[in-house]
């Protein structure tokens, strides 16, 4: 196993060392660094792993590096442990930071590893979807032991840079569609009597359950919804109802979490 560290130990750092130890890899090979202290101890507590608040001695020990910090303090962090990482080429810097690019690392560190990563929010629960794109440096057996840690809190799909703006409106923001779903459906159940934390619960759970019945039936959509719809039924009405605005205001939603992020890349430049 890979001697792994985090600079940056905030919420998606955890999801992803908890996916780790829960695939089997050893605390012991873990570093993660922080400057709050109160944070460090909690994870040494919690985790088993080495905590420090120094990043170069996470970026000096790990042959992955994984930096998980704010994007406004990226470029910081990179020239920090510049030194350490072009003394040491075999060492793969993997970004966790949203907007940063491959091109925003190499022009720090030229000729370096270097992996851009997304997950998104439900790897917090071990079920994330992250995007993963890999530079020309990356070799077959990094790639490897990367998707490797990758997989443990979700699943994965390499994806090219131009297609990071999609991935947020369909991956990244989604949950929230998700959430206003549940909490939508679960307001017309507790409009007609079912009790709030039931409703919910009950929303989510079959929210859940056709998500994992997609993936495992590797049919289309369509035709796992037409299965649902009994002839003169009740949820071919229901459908019939959603395929105007329930559609349209879906489509409107992405597409303008997708143009709001391509603006903020633009203005970045």
């Amino acid at each position: 196993m890979k001697r792994v560290g985090f600079i940056g130990s905030g919420n998606m750092m955890q999801a992803i060392v908890k996916g780790m130890l829960a695939a089997g890899y050893d605390s012991e090979l873990i570093r993660a660094s922080d400057l709050r202290e109160d944070l460090l101890v909690k994870l040494k507590e919690e985790l088993k792993i080495t905590t420090t608040n120094d990043n170069r001695q996470v970026a000096l020990y790990s042959d992955i590096i994984f930096i998980a910090v704010k994007p406004f303090y990226f470029k910081e962090v990179l020239k920090e442990i510049e030194d350490i990482i072009r003394l040491n080429s075999n060492k793969i810097i993997v970004s966790v930071a949203a907007g940063i690019t491959i091109a925003d690392i190499e022009s720090i560190l030229e000729n370096a590893k270097i992996v851009r990563t997304m997950p998104n929010m439900p790897a917090l629960v071990k079920e994330g979807m992250t995007a993963v794109t890999f530079n020309n440096q990356i070799t077959e057996g990094d790639k490897s032991e990367v998707l490797q840690i990758l997989n443990s809190f979700g699943s994965v799909e390499e994806i090219t840079e131009a297609d990071y703006h999609a991935f947020i409106g369909l991956c990244g923001s989604a949950p929230a569609y998700a959430f206003t779903f549940i909490e939508t459906l679960g307001q017309v159940g507790i409009k007609y009597g079912i009790p709030s934390e039931k409703a919910y619960k009950m929303v989510a759970q079959t929210l859940y359950g056709s998500s994992k019945l997609f993936l495992e039936s590797n049919l289309h959509p369509s035709k796992l919804r037409d299965q649902v719809c009994s002839p003169k039924g009740t949820t071919i009405e229901a459908v019939l109802a959603l395929d105007g605005e329930f559609k349209s205001g879906l489509i409107t939603a992405a597409t303008a979490c997708i143009e709001k992020s391509i603006r903020l890349e633009e203005d970045k430049k």
